[in-house]
Order: C-alpha cells, then structure tokens, then sequence
C-alpha cells in the first residue's frame, strides 16, 4: 500500500467516524427529546460531527505534502492502524452499538465520552502522520472541548455548546 492511499484510508475512516457519530447522536438527540439539555447537547454533538465531516473531506483533497514521506510501514501509520482497530471503533461491540442500549442518561454520556476520547486519540495520532493542518488542529481542538464539556456534563450537569454557538 502507498504512503498516500495509507493516509486517505486513514482520513476515510475519519470521515466514516464522525458520520456514524452524527446519525448516533441525532437519535440520542431524539430518544432523550423529554429532557431539553441533554436533547439540545445532543443535536449539538450531531451538528459538530457534520461540520468535522466537511473539514475532514477538505483536508482529503489537500494532504499536506509532509504526509508523502511516510512509509505505509511507519511507526506512525502502524499507530493509525491500531487505533482504528480498537474496541471502541467496533460497530458490533464497541460504544457506538452500546450507545443504544444505555438504561439512562448516566450511561449514555459515558458512552458518548467514550467515543469522543478515541476519536481525539485517533485524530492526534492521525496529525503525528500527517504533519502540521490546521483543518485538523482545530477539529482537535474541537473533540478536546467535547471531551471536557462531556465530563463537566457528567458531573455537574452544566449546559453545553457546541462550534456553532457563542461562547
């Protein structure tokens, strides 16, 4: 496999991520639409993930150049490929599925946290290979204010936005 087809296959598997996140979390949006926060963070999860989408489909038609010198057998490739194989990106069993089945809100947000923590760690090592992008860096940025507003929910149930809301 070519460095540059290891790389799109990797951007591919991100796009793919963030549309099942945003089907996932439109229909949390909708199995919890009795309580107005949670329904609202919800959409705005669903909302980030398609606008991550759009940024990871502009980044695919510009790859940095930097991404060219890695070879498909790199440490750094190889890291990509583990991440996308771990449990947490398994449809049949990981959080995505289990999402699903939550009994309550408690389990729900700690699924949602769950895959928000390995799509950053994916998105992180996906940056390690392909160099500097700014594209990239702010849809880091992105998933590390989920990780933070997801966890601050979970504690204190404190409201949270979203890229499309003033802060």
């Amino acid at each position: 496999m070519s460095e540059q087809n290891a790389i799109q296959k990797a951007i591919d598997f991100a796009i793919a991520t963030e549309e099942t996140g945003a089907v996932t979390y439109t229909e949390l949006a909708k199995r919890f639409a009795d309580k107005k926060d949670l329904q609202e963070a919800f959409t705005m999860l669903a909302r980030d993930e398609e606008v991550h989408k759009a940024q990871f489909q502009a980044l695919m038609k510009d790859i940095p150049a930097s991404a060219a010198s890695i070879a498909s057998d790199d440490d750094k490739i190889q890291l990509l490929r583990a991440m996308a194989m771990s449990e947490f990106f398994d449809l049949e069993k990981g959080p995505l599925k289990t999402i699903g089945q939550a009994q309550n809100v408690q389990e729900a947000l700690r699924c949602v946290l769950g895959v928000e923590k390995a799509t950053l760690s994916y998105y992180v090592a996906l940056q390690d290979a392909i160099g500097e992008s700014k594209a990239l860096s702010g849809i880091i940025q992105s998933e590390k204010q989920h990780v933070t507003r997801l966890m601050k929910y979970l504690i204190t149930d404190e409201k949270m936005k979203g890229l499309s809301d003033p802060f």
